[in-house]
């Protein structure tokens, strides 16, 4: 969410892929430093939409594994469940 990377240093954060607790990372995770930032123009509150930002990563996450796999992206066909 932009409202959170708005103002963050890329080299002051971290990515972990593979986990569903803060507190323990298991054999499964991945963690990245974060290479870059693209915050979507136009943001100004999270209400109003447009809160959006992409962490670019440092390398590739391996998705060979079952905790690290690829989101599926909306097609037009499943518009109508969101």
């Amino acid at each position: 969410a932009q409202h959170c990377a708005h103002s963050i240093d890329k080299d002051s954060i971290q990515v972990v892929a593979g986990i569903t607790r803060l507190d323990t990372i298991g054999r499964g995770a991945q963690v990245r430093n974060v290479r870059g930032i693209i915050l979507y123009p136009g943001y100004s509150d999270p209400s109003l939409g447009k809160d959006i930002a992409i962490l670019i990563l440092s390398s590739k996450l391996s998705f060979a594994t079952r905790e690290v796999q690829p989101i599926s992206y909306l097609d037009p066909a499943s518009e109508s469940l969101y």
